[in-house]
């Protein structure tokens, strides 16, 4: 989109003076603050006018000396016993006011600090009203603090007498609170007095000790701009004669320094920083595809999903957003993409409001004890900061920087990541051939008549064959039964004669049908002597013509028979039943020949006669041999296609990734590790980086607290850069980054502010300046930062209207909500990256979330966390306890002690529960009051009582809320905070709610004095507690009576576990549901869990939604992400060898819960890996030769 156009600088000076309408604001409601405290008490004059002031005490008396009688009449009472009382009040006011100055900072630190203020001034004025742009008619008095120190902590220590309470100071600048002159004077009259302030902190003129003569020009400006408009009985100068400690909201006093100066600025000098992204679309459309396959570098040492991957294809523009709704892991994102930047040469800085933020990513990044990755500044403001924190901060890192670090080896880095994409192809690839395979055998099965025939591979041809066979066989061994038993006696007699003779058979038979023949035609029936004698010659003629190749035996019983002196029909007769015999022994022969033929066709195919037998039958029962062989056919076909599918084993497959993606974690880790190194041994080579370091690391050796060596950064470049040579990540509060980072352009490649959803327009601009690029990560769904909310819109349509800032740009427009740095992106079309996998907590906990803000913009959470644990025996993990309250009891309705009375029995159960003991806990509430109350009555520490807005970016495995209201009649006190309606107030009511109920990762308690149907309508609590009704039950797992399978393969693995494995010691429950999809079989043993998967019965399922997979290796990751660890069985391997495949799994069963590990041996592809790795190649050192060495006689006798 085309940017509306503006001015760079416009904006600036715009946020310049929105940073001094929010300056030294006061907190909204109940000022909590000390009384005056006068110098002998409080010893204040050593905190603004000397030197290194880290801390001061206040000794207060809270017990009346034994001397004194505190029964005795006050008449009786000594002047000394009662300044002992009048002092004692006192100092138990002071301490109880303290006490709860401590207690409130701890319900809402994020957005409130502590502050020591002093240096009082007093005048009388007209108050100036924005909205007619003149001076009321009535004067006012007013008396306020000139000059405030910000407080790290009050720390009490009890002794006999009293408390002496120590007030540590964070920092050595002491703040200017002009704020307030605002109310009294025109915006060109403040402008003059803002400038001069931030032209003094420019000047470091606010670093104490003060000068008095800085005092003098600061009240003296103020005076004239108050004497302008007639004020009156103005002080001669600021008091310091006393001082107090009180709350305020958290602001920044050198962002106004950081504001002028780039308001000062030409836009196109401003135009080559991250700023460009305000008002150019120039590099603000580049998206790249980017993935894992190895096709790129991705140096990631860190787990990472689809969704974090795409940062990476937009981190060339010159901002962008990555929308970060609860739980999608922004920590992790943002500690992969650090490394990622900082391996690819790039100077990176890390920023957050949230102090909590920056030490997550700080931590994560520790893990890898890479040398010289991150400067941390430690918030010496936060609640969490302790003495340890300086441990892992720039100054101590830097101290190291002459210690010698070994760098370690690195092989390719692309090379892991083929190997994972191929090794997650092939996965998915051998679950679908599994299934395929498992349909195959189905198919199989359905012609499992054919089981003990196809390994013959016979086939029709030779089938026909052999039924020809015995076709003939069988009509022939007819054929000669009959003749053996109408022939007997011939064969007997006659037949014997020719038994051992060799013959063709046939050519007999024709012989003698010839002989026979020719009697039958030519021979008369009688005939005469001479006719008998020609006759005979005759028929000798035709024996010898037809009989010549006839054997002699034969030959002669022909003749016999021809030559008998019988009748015609008799020699015909005896002619036939010779050759019948010879047709019988032909027969024989045929017999004996077909019957080897058949033997012979079966021995071919190794086919007992029996299972030849078994066929015909098989043919005979099941429709016919056409039937028969085309089914032989096809089962053919499918074993073949079974035999060509390629299968692996998927457990050594899942063992190969899990070896890979260790060693690509560590290669990245020692990649890094190396290079920053070399970066280091770099600038040691240098002199003047060499010596600048030396004197920074000498000067934190010398300073009393390292982090002011720091402090006197950011005017000295020249030291900032030598260090961000050696630190490519650096990572601190927004806060810090205008007290301590240089104002230099570019100073770093990248920026990345984490809760930026949270971060003021105002607040994000310097830290842009200072960057090529700018990354947002933050949930505009979530709370923003709301104290203007309730400053004056003429005020803030002023300072708009002045600068001409399009409404676009506006942190609050007229008739709008706040809208945050990221909000006014989102508006300006920045390119936006949104995270969806949902790792905190389960679907029962985030859905509230999701139901009421992601899915109705598309940007629905995939809860990929499954870790069920209900609370007791109620099978719930989100549960509404009703109380009843006793309403005389409390005396504001911002209150409810039956409410906390309950809180308190709940921590118990919890603390007392075997399971949830050792789980965080935090308690909740909508108001400060009920908050300080609840602080007070929990008396565990580890435990964190809060007020909504003071859980933003942080989380516990169980919440509490307590929602206080006693009456519906009281809506109006939710109105504000949790609404649903009003144009303005009901995206910030929503963020608070968004924030408010998606902090738990296990369990959810709604404490409550209202019955979720009487709570009044327009309120999101009432929504929240219907739905906690409706989805707080468990639902995951069915009766374990009534297993569940979908295959027999599922029901034999079920069957032959519970017979294998102790009952008293697993329990097994099948068809399992995690994250909408089902595990075919879970074995439980203690608190742990396995899932069995059988590859091959079931088919991929894209389950219900609540996670989108496009593949059994994305569901695989999604369940392991949500805790489970697999084990696969397959169905092909089970069926080939069952006994082997059973040992396998109840061994490994065994080992898991035993060993609580899988395979601890190396993969040959890991060893492989690690052979490939090298250790970086050194430049060379040049050789120190000596006077005598040969090459050095060698040059002297060259030269002469």
């Amino acid at each position: 989109m085309t940017k509306i156009p503006v001015s760079i600088s416009q904006l600036a000076q715009y946020g310049l003076d929105y940073v001094s309408l929010v300056s030294g604001d006061a907190p909204r409601g109940r000022p909590v603050k000390t009384d005056k405290l006068d110098t002998n008490l409080l010893p204040v004059l050593d905190v603004i006018f000397k030197k290194d002031i880290d801390s001061v005490d206040i000794d207060l008396i809270t017990s009346l000396d034994k001397q004194f009688n505190p029964n005795i009449p006050n008449e009786e009472k000594s002047n000394e016993q009662r300044q002992a009382e009048e002092r004692i009040a006192r100092d138990r006011d002071i301490l109880n006011k303290l006490q709860e100055i401590d207690a409130k900072i701890k319900t809402d630190e994020y957005t409130k600090r502590v502050v020591l203020q002093t240096g009082f001034v007093s005048f009388e004025a007209k108050r100036y009203s924005y909205i007619n742009n003149e001076l009321n008619e009535e004067y006012e008095s007013y008396e306020t603090p000139l000059f405030q120190v910000p407080v790290a902590a009050l720390k009490f220590k009890y002794t006999p007498k009293g408390v002496v309470v120590t007030i540590e100071l964070s920092s050595n600048y002491v703040e200017i609170l002009s704020g307030s002159l605002r109310n009294f004077l025109p915006q060109e009259y403040f402008s003059k007095i803002f400038e001069f302030i931030t032209d003094a902190e420019a000047k470091e003129r606010t670093i104490t000790p003060l000068e008095d003569e800085f005092i003098k020009d600061l009240w003296s400006i103020i005076k004239v701009q108050l004497n302008r408009l007639d004020a009156r009985s103005i002080s001669e100068t600021p008091s310091f004669a006393t001082s107090l400690i009180g709350i305020t909201s958290k602001t920044n006093h050198f962002l106004a320094e950081d504001l002028k100066n780039i308001a000062s600025l030409e836009d196109e000098e401003l135009l080559e920083t991250s700023l460009s992204s305000w008002a150019s679309d120039e590099n603000m459309n580049i998206e790249q595809e980017v993935t894992d396959d190895g096709s790129t570098e991705i140096l990631f040492p860190f787990d990472y999903d689809k969704y974090q991957l795409k940062i990476l294809g937009v981190t060339a523009n010159k901002a962008v957003i990555v929308e970060g709704p609860p739980g999608t892991g922004k920590s992790q994102t943002i500690s992969n993409l650090l490394v990622h930047l900082a391996a690819t040469g790039k100077r990176v800085l890390f920023a957050s409001q949230k102090d909590q933020a920056i030490r997550g990513v700080k931590d994560k990044l520790k893990t890898l004890e890479v040398p010289f990755l991150y400067g941390y500044i430690p918030d010496k403001t936060s609640k969490l900061y302790t003495e340890d924190d300086e441990k892992d901060s720039a100054a101590n890192t830097l101290l190291a920087l002459n210690r010698e670090f070994k760098k370690k080896k690195v092989g390719d880095l692309k090379e892991p990541l083929t190997l994972l994409a191929d090794r997650s192809s092939l996965f998915a690839e051998n679950l679908n051939n599994e299934r395929s395979i498992y349909s195959l055998l189905e198919e199989r099965r359905s012609l499992n008549y054919l089981d003990a025939f196809y390994t013959y591979k016979i086939n029709d041809e030779w089938y026909s064959q052999c039924v020809s066979l015995e076709d003939t066989i069988s009509r022939l061994k007819a054929s000669v039964n009959n003749y053996e038993k109408t022939y007997g006696d011939f064969l007997s007699t006659t037949g014997k004669k020719f038994e051992d003779l060799e013959f063709e058979y046939q050519a007999v038979i024709d012989g003698i049908e010839k002989i026979r023949s020719y009697i039958k035609d030519n021979m008369p029936e009688r005939a005469g002597w001479v006719g008998s004698k020609v006759n005979k010659i005759k028929l000798r003629s035709a024996l010898n013509e037809y009989g010549r190749d006839l054997l002699q035996e034969i030959y002669v019983e022909i003749e016999k028979i021809i030559s008998s002196e019988t009748t015609k029909s008799n020699r015909l007769r005896l002619l036939n039943s010779l050759s019948d015999y010879f047709i019988y022994a032909s027969e024989l022969q045929t017999i004996s020949d077909d019957r080897y033929a058949l033997d012979k066709l079966l021995s071919g195919k190794e086919m007992p006669l029996s299972v030849y037998a078994s066929f015909k039958k098989v043919i005979l029962n099941n429709g016919g041999k056409d039937k028969v062989f085309q089914d032989l056919a096809k089962y053919d076909a499918i074993t073949k296609r079974i035999d060509e599918t390629k299968l692996y084993s998927t457990n050594e497959l899942n063992r190969e990734i899990k070896d890979i993606r260790k060693f690509y974690k560590t290669n990245v880790t020692n990649y890094i590790r190396n290079r920053i190194l070399k970066k280091v041994s770099e600038a040691n080579d240098s002199k003047n980086i060499r010596a600048t370091l030396a004197q920074v690391a000498r000067s934190l050796t010398k300073s009393k607290k390292a982090n002011k060596t720091f402090d006197r950064l950011k005017h000295n470049t020249d030291n900032f850069s030598a260090m961000s040579k050696v630190l490519p990540i650096w990572m601190m509060s927004l806060d810090d980054i205008s007290r301590i980072i240089p104002l230099q352009k570019n100073i770093f490649d990248y920026v990345i502010i984490d809760e930026a959803s949270q971060c003021n327009f105002a607040y994000a601009f310097p830290v842009m300046f200072r960057a090529k690029h700018t990354i947002f990560f933050g949930d505009t769904l979530q709370m923003r930062d709301d104290n203007i909310m309730f400053k004056s819109n003429d005020q803030l349509n002023a300072i708009a209207q002045k600068h001409q800032i399009p409404e676009l740009y506006q942190i609050k427009a007229e008739e709008d909500t706040v809208k945050s740095v990221m909000d006014i992106a989102r508006l300006n079309g920045f390119k936006t990256v949104t995270l969806k996998y949902h790792y905190r907590s389960p679907k029962e906990l985030i859905g509230f979330s999701n139901e009421s803000f992601y899915e109705p913009i598309g940007r629905r959470l995939e809860a990929v966390n499954d870790n069920i644990i209900p609370y007791k025996d109620t099978g719930r993990v989100l549960l509404v306890h009703v109380v009843t309250p006793d309403l005389k009891e409390d005396t504001s309705d911002k209150t409810n002690s039956a409410e906390i009375r309950k809180v308190q029995e709940l921590i118990s159960c919890i603390k007392n529960d075997h399971v949830l003991r050792n789980k965080s806990i935090a308690v909740l509430t909508f108001f400060n009051e009920q908050a300080e109350l609840m602080r007070r009555a929990i008396k565990d520490d580890t435990i964190k009582v809060s007020i909504i807005d003071g859980i933003q970016g942080d989380e516990r495995d169980i919440i509490i809320y307590s929602f206080v209201i006693k009456d519906p009649a009281d809506k109006k006190r939710y109105i504000a905070l949790t609404g649903e309606g009003g144009e303005i107030r009901k995206d910030i009511a929503a963020g608070r709610v968004n924030v408010a109920f998606s902090r738990a990762r296990a369990q959810v308690h709604a404490v409550t004095s209202l019955a979720p149907e009487l709570w009044p309508e327009g309120i999101w609590i009432k929504r929240y507690l219907e739905y906690i009704e409706k989805n707080g039950a468990v639902n995951r797992r069915h009766d374990k009576s009534k297993q569940q399978f979908d295959s027999d393969f599922e029901r034999r693995v079920y069957d032959y576990l519970a017979n294998k494995l102790d009952a008293n010691e697993y329990v097994l429950e099948t068809q399992v549901e995690s994250l909408g999809f089902r595990i075919d079989l879970v074995v439980y043993h203690g608190n742990k869990k396995l899932a069995i998967e059988m590859d091959g019965p079931c088919h991929f399922e894209d389950g219900d939604g609540q996670v989108y997979v496009k593949n059994d290796w994305e569901r695989q990751g999604a369940l392991e992400t949500a805790g489970w660890d697999f084990y696969r069985i397959s169905y092909f391997d089970w069926i080939r060898n069952q006994d082997a495949e059973k040992n396998n799994l109840v061994n490994y069963i065994q080992r898991y819960f035993t060993d609580g590990a899988t395979l601890s041996n190396e993969t040959s592809i890991l060893r492989e890996l690690k052979k490939e790795t090298a250790l970086p190649e050194e430049v060379p050192k040049n050789m120190y030769i000596t006077d005598f060495a040969d090459e050095y006689k060698d040059n002297v006798s060259s030269k002469k």
